[in-house]
């Protein structure tokens, strides 16, 4: 999203207000196989930025439940600004 301070800003958002898990499968997308769970993008986070994912926000702050943490954008994108 961006180049320069404008992508550093959404990762930073990533690792902490919005964790993302985004794996590729060379099936359902056209890039490269690369699985992402929880453990890779905490190492990140903690690596580039000295953060951890905050993996309740979103659902205290959107809505949600634990096991479909996307179901917040889709219930409740309303309420999202951009």
């Amino acid at each position: 999203c961006g180049l320069g301070t404008d992508s550093q800003a959404w990762d930073y958002q990533v690792c902490t207000e919005l964790p993302l898990l985004v794996s590729t499968d060379n099936v359902s997308d056209p890039f490269p196989p690369w699985a992402w769970g929880p453990a890779e993008l905490a190492a990140y986070c903690r690596r580039t930025w000295g953060v951890r994912p905050r993996w309740a926000w979103t659902q205290a702050s959107l809505g949600g439940m634990p096991g479909d943490p996307g179901r917040a954008f889709r219930l409740a994108s309303s309420q999202v600004v951009f």
